[in-house]
């Protein structure tokens, strides 16, 4: 069983160089990957065996081997309750050897086998002149040089849920058309930022041969119900489809891992171009241009301006001042950013105390919180406080209420002054502050038990 969970991706990888580098190299690539799997398996054999013929010899210091052995395993409770290996792995680069190690021996090897790759996909496309049934021929028009990259699955009405904005599309409906699929979920700040840039994509370029496509795949619980989307695309104006995900089936089709992330596919279906996370906005939309291009689509050539783009100046603006608190949530997965949290996760409620002083990157409850679902903070008092020393120039927090509970309010202190104060009326994100750059105390103070505190996000 040691050996099963580092077998399949090895093999893989080794199967992979054989495919692109058939003959002598290939045979020297496996007789490699038989040789290291059998020397480790040989020496854990012939060492088990020879353990096993030492034990009698050593019989006589079993009492100090148990003592010893008693001590690690103290000291080792001990470091685990306090978070002393975290300390030792963020502070040095052990936790990364592995990695740079892989990196050194492969990263030149995967490098080239991409760019092979790359050239030969389209190579494929550029050559196409007769195509399948259903299919949309590129001769003699304009060839988009955008790589080839998979097939896409295009059966989203099969996959997904209720559809906001629009009736079901259906593999037929997108047949022959350039698709943009986004993954989104309106809670998220890095979503939110992007979906100007997405309905302006739609404005510009929707209608008989460019589809647009938001999947929402919801983080929590509260995203996955459909008048709360609803309400979301009202807030945020959209005016494009969206189809619900809470399945998770449409995610996984596309080998999905990221919020946001957008999948630009061909008139032919096959995927030619993605994006994950924040900008690289003028880049999608020359990408689109390109493949309408490509169906034989009308569509004005994209004059490029000497001066900064505006993805160059939201670049600058989001990497001028450095690190930033990173994203925490109010349950399980962010456990340790609890300042003045039990050693480990709890779902009773809990009465917490106001720290003497706040450590940086930590969050502090005052009052009594119970945590649910392993995701969110609940207030159980009728007054409670959420505290945080970040850095950075924004800081957000998702938040809602439980069933039955019509509103809260919430002033908002930072670094000692008020500064604003809203209510909690509907699940979503709500800003807390966005100011200069810096180390910041954040202090809400809470009145009305039900409210639902879920993840901290953080801007510059």
């Amino acid at each position: 069983m040691v050996w099963v969970p580092c077998a399949g991706p090895a093999l893989g990888f080794a199967f992979t160089l054989v495919r692109e580098e058939p003959g002598l190299q290939a045979f020297l690539y496996l007789t490699a990957y038989g040789l290291g799997t059998a020397i480790p398996l040989l020496v854990v054999g012939y060492g088990g065996q020879w353990a096993v013929h030492s034990v009698r010899a050593l019989g006589k210091y079993s009492g100090r081997v148990k003592q010893i052995a008693g001590g690690i395993l103290i000291f080792t409770a001990v470091a685990l309750n306090y978070n002393w290996f975290r300390e030792i792995v963020s502070r040095t680069s052990f936790g990364n050897l592995g990695v740079d190690i892989e990196r050194k021996l492969f990263e030149g090897d995967m490098k080239e086998i991409k760019e092979i790759n790359e050239i030969k996909e389209t190579k494929e496309i550029n050559e196409i002149k007769e195509t399948k049934d259903g299919e949309v021929s590129l001769a003699g028009m304009k060839k988009s040089s955008l790589p080839n990259i998979s097939r896409a699955p295009l059966n989203i009405a099969e996959l997904g849920g209720e559809w906001l904005g629009s009736e079901p599309l259906t593999t037929e409906d997108l047949k022959g058309k350039v698709v943009l699929i986004d993954f989104w979920t309106y809670s998220c700040i890095n979503c939110i930022r992007t979906l100007p840039h997405i309905e302006g994509y739609w404005k510009k370029f929707g209608g008989e041969h460019f589809v647009l496509i938001g999947v929402h795949t919801p983080e929590f619980v509260f995203e996955k119900d459909k008048d709360n989307v609803a309400k979301a695309m009202e807030r945020f104006k959209l005016t494009y489809p969206v189809v619900q995900d809470n399945d998770y089936k449409i995610w996984k089709s596309f080998a999905n891992r990221y919020w946001p992330a957008k999948y630009l596919i061909d008139a032919n279906g096959y995927i030619r171009y993605t994006h994950f996370g924040e900008g690289g906005y003028e880049e999608t939309d020359e990408a689109i241009g390109s493949l309408l291009r490509e169906a034989g689509v009308e569509v004005a050539e994209e004059v490029e301006d000497s001066e900064d783009t505006e993805d160059s100046k939201d670049l600058e603006e989001r990497s001028r001042y450095g690190d930033l608190t990173p994203e925490t949530y109010l349950g399980s997965r962010s456990w340790p950013a609890l300042g003045n949290g039990a050693a480990y996760p709890m779902e009773s409620v809990f009465t917490y105390r106001a720290p003497e002083s706040m450590k940086l990157h930590k969050y502090y409850l005052v009052g009594d919180w119970q945590m649910l679902d392993e995701e969110r903070q609940v207030l159980r008092s009728n007054t409670g406080e959420i505290r945080m020393k970040f850095l950075g120039g924004e800081i957000n927090l998702v938040m809602g209420l439980e069933d039955g509970v019509q509103k809260s309010s919430v002033e908002v202190w930072v670094d000692g002054q008020k500064t604003t104060s809203f209510t909690v009326d509907f699940h979503t994100l709500y800003q807390l502050f966005k100011g200069e750059y810096g180390e910041h105390e954040v202090v809400l103070k809470i009145t009305g038990k039900g409210v639902s505190a879920y993840a901290f996000t953080f801007g510059q």
